[in-house]
Protein backbone atom coordinates (compact mmCIF):
# COMPACT_ATOMS: atom_id res chain seq x y z
CA UNK A 1 0.00 0.00 0.00
CA UNK A 2 1.35 3.40 -0.97
CA UNK A 3 0.41 5.67 1.93
CA UNK A 4 0.52 9.43 1.41
CA UNK A 5 0.70 11.51 -1.73
CA UNK A 6 4.49 11.92 -1.44
CA UNK A 7 5.37 8.24 -1.47
CA UNK A 8 7.61 7.81 -4.43
CA UNK A 9 9.36 4.45 -4.47
CA UNK A 10 8.35 1.04 -5.68
CA UNK A 11 10.66 -1.98 -5.54
CA UNK A 12 10.22 -4.95 -7.82
CA UNK A 13 12.07 -8.28 -7.61
CA UNK A 14 11.80 -10.03 -10.98
CA UNK A 15 13.51 -13.42 -10.91
CA UNK A 16 12.70 -15.48 -14.01
CA UNK A 17 12.70 -19.14 -13.05
CA UNK A 18 11.22 -21.66 -15.43
CA UNK A 19 9.18 -18.95 -17.14
CA UNK A 20 7.71 -17.54 -13.89
CA UNK A 21 8.02 -13.97 -12.67
CA UNK A 22 7.49 -12.82 -9.10
CA UNK A 23 7.17 -9.20 -7.99
CA UNK A 24 7.52 -7.65 -4.56
CA UNK A 25 5.99 -4.22 -4.06
CA UNK A 26 7.42 -1.92 -1.44
CA UNK A 27 6.54 1.72 -0.73
CA UNK A 28 9.17 4.12 0.56
CA UNK A 29 8.46 7.65 1.73
CA UNK A 30 10.73 10.54 0.78
CA UNK A 31 9.79 12.42 3.94
CA UNK A 32 12.69 12.64 6.38
CA UNK A 33 13.04 14.18 9.83
CA UNK A 34 14.87 17.49 9.78
CA UNK A 35 17.23 18.77 12.45
CA UNK A 36 16.76 22.49 12.91
CA UNK A 37 19.24 22.88 15.77
CA UNK A 38 18.60 23.86 19.36
CA UNK A 39 18.12 27.61 19.03
CA UNK A 40 14.89 29.38 19.94
CA UNK A 41 13.75 29.66 16.32
CA UNK A 42 13.48 25.89 16.10
CA UNK A 43 10.66 26.04 18.66
CA UNK A 44 8.45 28.12 16.38
CA UNK A 45 5.68 26.23 14.64
CA UNK A 46 5.76 26.57 10.87
CA UNK A 47 2.55 25.74 9.00
CA UNK A 48 3.43 23.93 5.76
CA UNK A 49 1.86 25.15 2.54
CA UNK A 50 -0.95 23.00 1.19
CA UNK A 51 0.07 21.46 -2.13
CA UNK A 52 -2.75 21.03 -4.62
CA UNK A 53 -2.99 17.64 -6.29
CA UNK A 54 -2.58 18.08 -10.04
CA UNK A 55 -0.81 14.98 -11.42
CA UNK A 56 -3.54 12.52 -12.44
CA UNK A 57 -1.70 10.42 -15.01
CA UNK A 58 -3.28 7.06 -15.74
CA UNK A 59 0.14 5.45 -16.30
CA UNK A 60 2.39 5.89 -13.27
CA UNK A 61 5.52 4.25 -14.68
CA UNK A 62 6.66 2.61 -17.93
CA UNK A 63 10.09 1.11 -18.58
CA UNK A 64 10.37 -1.20 -21.62
CA UNK A 65 14.04 -2.13 -21.16
CA UNK A 66 14.95 -2.88 -17.54
CA UNK A 67 18.00 -5.09 -16.95
CA UNK A 68 18.10 -7.40 -13.92
CA UNK A 69 20.99 -8.27 -11.61
CA UNK A 70 22.69 -11.66 -11.63
CA UNK A 71 20.05 -12.96 -9.21
CA UNK A 72 17.28 -11.86 -11.56
CA UNK A 73 16.11 -8.88 -9.51
CA UNK A 74 15.64 -5.24 -10.51
CA UNK A 75 14.70 -2.09 -8.60
CA UNK A 76 12.64 0.80 -9.95
CA UNK A 77 11.89 4.17 -8.38
CA UNK A 78 9.34 6.70 -9.57
CA UNK A 79 6.96 9.41 -8.37
CA UNK A 80 3.45 8.13 -7.72
CA UNK A 81 0.78 10.36 -9.33
CA UNK A 82 -1.63 12.27 -7.10
CA UNK A 83 -4.59 9.99 -7.82
CA UNK A 84 -5.83 8.12 -4.76
CA UNK A 85 -6.67 4.83 -6.41
CA UNK A 86 -5.62 1.25 -7.15
CA UNK A 87 -2.81 0.53 -9.60
CA UNK A 88 -2.27 -2.59 -11.70
CA UNK A 89 1.44 -3.46 -11.81
CA UNK A 90 2.31 -5.48 -14.93
CA UNK A 91 5.75 -7.11 -15.12
CA UNK A 92 6.97 -9.02 -18.19
CA UNK A 93 10.44 -10.59 -18.44
CA UNK A 94 12.43 -12.36 -21.16
CA UNK A 95 15.77 -14.18 -20.77
CA UNK A 96 18.56 -14.40 -23.33
CA UNK A 97 17.55 -17.94 -24.20
CA UNK A 98 13.99 -16.66 -24.88
CA UNK A 99 12.35 -17.96 -21.72
CA UNK A 100 9.61 -15.57 -20.63
CA UNK A 101 7.21 -14.96 -17.80
CA UNK A 102 4.83 -12.33 -16.49
CA UNK A 103 2.89 -11.37 -13.38
CA UNK A 104 0.25 -8.85 -12.37
CA UNK A 105 -0.13 -7.42 -8.89
CA UNK A 106 -2.04 -4.49 -7.43
CA UNK A 107 -0.90 -1.54 -5.33
CA UNK A 108 -2.94 1.22 -3.68
CA UNK A 109 -2.08 4.89 -3.25
CA UNK A 110 -3.65 6.43 -0.14
CA UNK A 111 -3.66 9.86 1.52
CA UNK A 112 -4.28 10.04 5.25
CA UNK A 113 -6.41 13.17 4.71
CA UNK A 114 -8.32 13.64 1.47
CA UNK A 115 -11.11 15.96 0.30
CA UNK A 116 -13.56 15.03 -2.44
CA UNK A 117 -15.87 17.78 -3.75
CA UNK A 118 -18.97 16.61 -5.61
CA UNK A 119 -19.72 19.14 -8.34
CA UNK A 120 -22.49 19.36 -10.94
CA UNK A 121 -21.45 19.23 -14.59
CA UNK A 122 -22.83 22.74 -15.11
CA UNK A 123 -24.79 25.49 -13.37
CA UNK A 124 -27.27 27.85 -15.01
CA UNK A 125 -27.96 31.44 -14.01
CA UNK A 126 -30.17 31.55 -10.94
CA UNK A 127 -29.61 27.89 -10.02
CA UNK A 128 -29.48 27.12 -6.32
CA UNK A 129 -27.20 24.25 -5.38
CA UNK A 130 -25.57 22.64 -2.38
CA UNK A 131 -21.99 21.62 -3.03
CA UNK A 132 -21.05 18.59 -0.98
CA UNK A 133 -17.45 18.07 0.13
CA UNK A 134 -16.47 14.75 1.72
CA UNK A 135 -13.46 14.66 4.04
CA UNK A 136 -11.85 11.21 4.30
CA UNK A 137 -9.57 10.10 7.12
CA UNK A 138 -7.45 7.07 6.18
CA UNK A 139 -5.14 7.41 9.18
CA UNK A 140 -5.22 5.37 12.38
CA UNK A 141 -6.33 8.24 14.63
CA UNK A 142 -8.99 10.94 14.76
CA UNK A 143 -8.29 14.07 12.74
CA UNK A 144 -9.57 17.56 13.53
CA UNK A 145 -8.91 20.50 11.26
CA UNK A 146 -10.38 23.11 8.96
CA UNK A 147 -11.56 23.15 5.35
CA UNK A 148 -11.46 26.14 3.03
CA UNK A 149 -13.94 26.38 0.15
CA UNK A 150 -13.44 28.84 -2.70
CA UNK A 151 -14.80 29.58 -6.18
CA UNK A 152 -12.33 31.41 -8.39
CA UNK A 153 -12.02 32.92 -11.85
CA UNK A 154 -9.51 30.63 -13.65
CA UNK A 155 -8.03 33.56 -15.58
CA UNK A 156 -7.45 36.01 -12.74
CA UNK A 157 -7.59 33.70 -9.68
CA UNK A 158 -10.03 36.22 -8.15
CA UNK A 159 -12.41 34.78 -5.59
CA UNK A 160 -16.06 34.74 -6.70
CA UNK A 161 -17.58 33.61 -3.41
CA UNK A 162 -19.52 36.81 -2.88
CA UNK A 163 -21.00 36.55 -6.40
CA UNK A 164 -22.31 33.09 -5.49
CA UNK A 165 -23.86 34.33 -2.24
CA UNK A 166 -21.13 32.99 0.04
CA UNK A 167 -19.89 35.89 2.11
CA UNK A 168 -17.62 36.08 5.11
CA UNK A 169 -14.89 33.73 6.30
CA UNK A 170 -17.33 31.73 8.44
CA UNK A 171 -19.26 30.64 5.35
CA UNK A 172 -16.15 29.60 3.42
CA UNK A 173 -14.10 28.01 6.22
CA UNK A 174 -15.51 25.08 8.19
CA UNK A 175 -14.10 23.03 11.03
CA UNK A 176 -14.32 19.25 10.93
CA UNK A 177 -13.59 16.20 13.04
CA UNK A 178 -13.26 12.78 11.41
CA UNK A 179 -12.82 9.46 13.18
CA UNK A 180 -10.05 7.10 12.06
CA UNK A 181 -10.96 5.23 8.89
CA UNK A 182 -14.12 7.28 8.47
CA UNK A 183 -15.49 10.28 6.57
CA UNK A 184 -17.63 13.33 7.12
CA UNK A 185 -19.51 15.69 4.78
CA UNK A 186 -19.64 19.47 4.60
CA UNK A 187 -22.25 21.31 2.51
CA UNK A 188 -21.89 24.76 0.93
CA UNK A 189 -25.15 26.30 -0.41
CA UNK A 190 -24.81 28.77 -3.28
CA UNK A 191 -26.75 30.59 -5.98
CA UNK A 192 -25.36 31.02 -9.50
CA UNK A 193 -25.15 34.72 -10.48
CA UNK A 194 -26.05 36.20 -13.86
CA UNK A 195 -23.39 36.62 -16.52
CA UNK A 196 -21.07 34.03 -15.03
CA UNK A 197 -18.72 32.07 -17.23
CA UNK A 198 -16.33 29.23 -16.48
CA UNK A 199 -15.28 29.00 -12.83
CA UNK A 200 -13.00 26.76 -10.79
CA UNK A 201 -13.75 25.26 -7.38
CA UNK A 202 -10.83 25.13 -4.94
CA UNK A 203 -11.07 23.05 -1.77
CA UNK A 204 -8.21 22.68 0.71
CA UNK A 205 -8.14 21.04 4.12
CA UNK A 206 -5.54 20.64 6.84
CA UNK A 207 -5.41 18.68 10.08
CA UNK A 208 -2.16 18.61 12.03
CA UNK A 209 0.64 17.59 9.65
CA UNK A 210 -1.80 16.33 6.98
CA UNK A 211 -3.31 18.40 4.17
CA UNK A 212 -5.04 18.02 0.85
Amino acid sequence: ILVGGSLESLQGALPVVGGEVTAELKAVSKTADADFGSDEKSKETVTPAIELRSDFRETAFWEPHLLTDRDGSATIEFAVPDSVTSWNVWVHAVTRDLMSGSTVQQAHSVKELMVRPYLPRFLREGDRAEIKVVVNNASESELAGSLNFDIVDPASERSLLADFGISGPVAAVRSFTVAAGSATSLVFPLRTPAGIRQVAFKVTASAGSFSD
